[in-house]
């Protein structure tokens, strides 16, 4: 088809029109025509970490996500982190402000639905969900983790000696933590 009924967020094509995106509050948007760009804004604080994902994307939708700032200068972009043709964009936040995103179908041709979801951590050692971003856990000291999304992983790397014996052990856990 060459254009579906527009989403509730629309009008939303420039950084004027931005909708503001909640972390744990989804955005249901769909590329109403071909070409359409969705712009988000979101508040954030220097040191931040925020992650931008696509998801359940309908058949023939590619997307891409892109990091502006105030001044509309793209920051970072990402086309395929996520799972499939879905984005996923991580950002470390150096200034105090608002954050806009752009998703987009690379594509090109599809007029289909997607989500756009805002991830926050809320710990100092995200983005720790690979071997590859494993924290160095030392001994004697804690690290304070929070499981920041649904099948978060969090990864430590601890340096060993053939022969000793090593426990490593969680505490402090919240209501139906696991």
């Amino acid at each position: 088809p060459a254009s579906n009924p527009a989403d509730s967020y629309e009008p939303d094509s420039t950084q004027g029109q931005a909708s503001t995106l909640v972390a744990g509050s989804p955005q249901l948007h769909n590329f109403h025509v071909n070409g359409d760009e969705d712009w988000a804004k979101f508040p954030v604080v220097s040191g931040e970490v925020v992650t931008v994902t696509t998801s359940n994307l309908d058949p023939g939708v590619d997307t891409r996500v892109t990091f502006y700032d105030l001044n509309a200068s793209q920051l970072d972009s990402n086309d395929n982190d996520g799972a499939g043709p879905n984005s996923s964009l991580a950002y470390t936040v150096d200034f105090d402000g608002f954050l806009w995103v752009v998703a987009e179908d690379v594509s090109g041709t599809a007029t289909s639905g997607y989500t756009l979801n805002l991830f926050r951590y809320d710990d100092a050692f995200e983005v720790d969900d690979t071997p590859g971003q494993a924290s160095t856990l030392l001994p004697g000291f804690r690290q304070d983790h929070t499981f920041n999304k649904d099948d978060d992983d969090d990864w430590a790397k601890i340096a060993v000696i053939a022969g000793r014996k090593y426990t490593i052990y969680t505490s402090h856990l919240d209501i139906a933590v696991d």
